[in-house]
């Protein structure tokens, strides 16, 4: 702790980690009541607005919010950071649409009539999240984003216990996390003040031209990043029902603990470092990221091992026993967890440098996995449990390769640098 305390990366890392431990432990807390109050049902609704937003947000902004962390001039990130804001409000626009059409041909996703504008709302509000955190991570503003998990776990929390009394069962839980996501928007306004406003169109053409890999390549492989990852969520509400999507849902919410509280801390932390270590140009990449893996390589074996052994049993006696079968979900997730929180993390740097190629043909891979194990599911008719079973234990194996070519990445990207830096020596 006296080692994190001294260097820029170790403060921030223990702002961030104070901040979503708090937003944790508020989630744990309020978790088995809102498990008691709301039905699988409304869950499964939740789960699938989550699951849209997750699927479309994540390319929304065409990755533009990523290159916003390399510029050195002032008017580049204005231009980045308003054209990463169009982007998401069109394409949020136009996933409402297609969500409208589909739910009139589809019952499985007619689950409410407002089910078009939550999408919308929760799409553009997480998209302007993404761009203020990005912008805080660039100015080293731990703190506030360390403010931001609590606000918005006290806002979703709150809000989703204070709606539960009103009609329509599963609005309260969608209301509630949008509004959980404004709480959250508050600490990191004052990081975008000077940013957000009109920019000269022959910059936005600069900017675009200069990182146009990110919407290109990135934004497409980010994609199939997406639906590799909520193909499970999105698979089990079409084939199994909305109460099966809310059981898989929770068992989601409890697995992504760790991932939020640890994982996530990280990787904003070693994101933000990392890119200056890349502006800075004097390499030394391969030593910061195995430091980190080992880390997480630690605790992903402590964490991976605690959901197998205690999820069948812990989950039922905290969350009711109507949700015994998402415990079983725990510990049948316990090993993706664990390699994801190892492998997400640390492929930051796969973007940062801008390695478009590599990361798309490890989408395409995790995209093609997803839908090899959903087409067996089908084919064989497999009872729900297996289904988790075939479909995470895919995800798995991605993350195994995503974390190895991250390490190729670094190591190629140290070397670059330092023949680089000897040939200005000499």
């Amino acid at each position: 702790m006296k080692k994190l305390r001294v260097n820029t990366a170790g403060r921030g890392f223990l702002h961030v980690v104070s901040g979503t431990v708090i937003a944790q432990a508020l989630t744990l807390v309020i978790l088995p009541i809102l498990t008691r109050i709301y039905s699988t049902e409304d869950f499964g609704a939740l789960t699938l607005v989550t699951s849209i937003t997750m699927l479309v947000t994540t390319f929304s902004t065409l990755r533009l919010e990523t290159a916003l962390m390399l510029p050195t001039a002032h008017r580049d990130v204005r231009a980045l950071v308003s054209l990463s804001l169009l982007s998401a409000s069109i394409v949020a626009t136009i996933t409402a649409l297609i969500v409208f059409f589909i739910g009139l041909r589809d019952p499985a996703f007619d689950i409410h009539t407002g089910l078009p504008l939550w999408v919308f709302l929760s799409i553009l509000l997480s998209a302007v999240y993404t761009v203020l955190n990005r912008l805080a991570l660039r100015k080293g503003g731990y703190s506030e984003v360390g403010k931001r998990a609590v606000a918005q776990a006290i806002g979703t929390g709150g809000a989703q216990l204070a709606l539960n009394p009103f009609p329509g069962g599963s609005l309260g839980l969608i209301v509630g996390s949008l509004i959980g996501r404004l709480f959250g928007l508050v600490p990191l306004y004052r990081y975008s003040r000077g940013y957000i406003g009109r920019t000269h169109r022959k910059i936005k053409i600069k900017v675009l031209r200069e990182y146009w890999r990110f919407p290109v390549f990135f934004a497409p492989s980010a994609a199939l990043n997406a639906f590799g990852v909520q193909a499970p969520l999105l698979f089990v509400t079409a084939w199994y029902g909305v109460a099966f999507a809310g059981i898989l849902g929770v068992a989601e919410r409890v697995i992504g603990i760790p991932m939020t509280l640890i994982g996530n801390a990280v990787a904003q932390v070693f994101d933000g470092e990392m890119a200056r270590k890349i502006r800075a140009g004097r390499g030394g990449y391969v030593r910061p990221y195995m430091k980190v893996s080992l880390w997480l390589g630690v605790v992903a074996l402590g964490v991976g091992a605690g959901f197998y052994l205690l999820g069948d049993w812990a989950v039922p006696i905290i969350l009711g026993q109507e949700w015994a079968l998402a415990g079983h979900c725990v510990s049948i997730m316990s090993i993706t967890v664990a390699f994801r929180l190892v492998a997400s993390p640390t492929s930051r740097v796969i973007g940062l440098f801008q390695r478009a190629g590599g990361m798309f043909v490890i989408d395409v891979c995790r995209s093609l996995s997803m839908l090899g194990a959903i087409a067996w599911v089908m084919f064989t008719q497999a009872p729900f449990l297996v289904a988790v079973s075939v479909m995470y234990y895919s995800l798995a194996l991605i993350y195994v390769v995503t974390w190895v070519y991250a390490l190729i990445v670094v190591v190629q990207e140290s070397r670059k640098s330092e023949r680089s830096v000897t040939g200005i020596v000499a």
